[in-house]
């Protein structure tokens, strides 16, 4: 399996022609291999993945696997309408759920043709001795050792995100995300580093002033939590903008106006020391 990395637009979008070309390839690939698989990140691109596939001759079989990472729950996501065959989350994160689960869906009309990379009884029925029946529906990629306090805990998260409603989540989310990034666009000496159209919830910035680690420092003295995204945890970005590091400030419903406020200015004070 080869990789290809699809180079993303002006506007941190995915570029169709660029993807139109690699579909292309997968097209040849296809020919020669008789399967091929296609990727790309999850995040906030909006892109008819389906029309790009079905006006591409030959390509209307190439795999599309959304990985959906931090998407859920910030963002209502329907899989019919981006066009997936398979798409995964994580249970952490945006979701509130245990650290150590997640979900997979997979197409129905697909299933059959993809193989788990690991089949045990739960997976698979041992039918004769030398034989074994996969599950015919999307438990073929599950196993039967399973953390089930952890997917109780899942569970619970998902009807709390539900409950609240999905649009809602999503409309408190970006209005808190862009008054935090308008906020911070008045601190002196700050450099916001978001790209995009849309943006979400998780916002990344940095200071010739100071370094990332004093900065989460200080903010950790205020009980202000904050993360660093350094250059390893996403190469294809941030080495091709230059920078070593990141802090990165996730914003979520529970938070509100006042808090963003605290945060700003408490930046304000550490990198002008006001």
């Amino acid at each position: 399996m080869k990789k290809t990395v699809v180079a993303s637009g002006s506007e941190a979008y995915m570029d169709p022609t660029g993807l139109h070309g690699t579909l292309i390839a997968s097209r040849r690939l296809q020919q020669r291999r008789k399967k091929t698989r296609w990727n790309r990140s999850g995040g906030i691109m909006h892109l008819a993945i389906d029309t790009l596939r079905n006006d591409t001759p030959g390509c209307q079989h190439v795999l599309h696997f959304n990985n959906a990472g931090a998407s859920l729950s910030p963002m209502p996501i329907d899989v019919k309408k981006i066009g997936c065959d398979f798409l995964c989350a994580t249970g952490r994160k945006f979701l509130r759920g245990p650290r150590g689960t997640g979900f997979l869906y997979a197409r129905k009309d697909i299933i059959s043709h993809y193989d788990p990379p690991f089949i045990d009884l739960h997976a698979a029925q041992w039918s004769a001795d030398n034989e074994y029946i996969l599950h015919p529906d999307a438990r073929r990629f599950e196993t039967w050792e399973q953390n089930i306090a952890a997917k109780i805990g899942l569970g619970v998260a998902i009807d709390y995100a539900l409950a609240l409603g999905m649009p809602a989540i999503w409309a408190r989310v970006q209005h808190l995300a862009t008054l935090l990034r308008q906020q911070l666009a008045e601190v002196p000496s700050l450099q916001l580093h978001d790209l995009g159209i849309k943006k979400c919830g998780i916002v990344t910035f940095s200071s010739q002033k100071k370094s990332v680690q004093a900065i989460r420092q200080h903010l950790a003295d205020k009980q202000i939590n904050v993360s660093i995204s350094r250059q390893e945890y996403a190469r294809l970005d941030l080495v091709r903008r230059n920078l070593p590091a990141v802090i990165r400030a996730s914003v979520h419903y529970y938070n509100t106006e006042e808090e963003i406020y605290t945060f700003c200015k408490e930046m304000d004070i550490f990198l002008n020391q006001r």
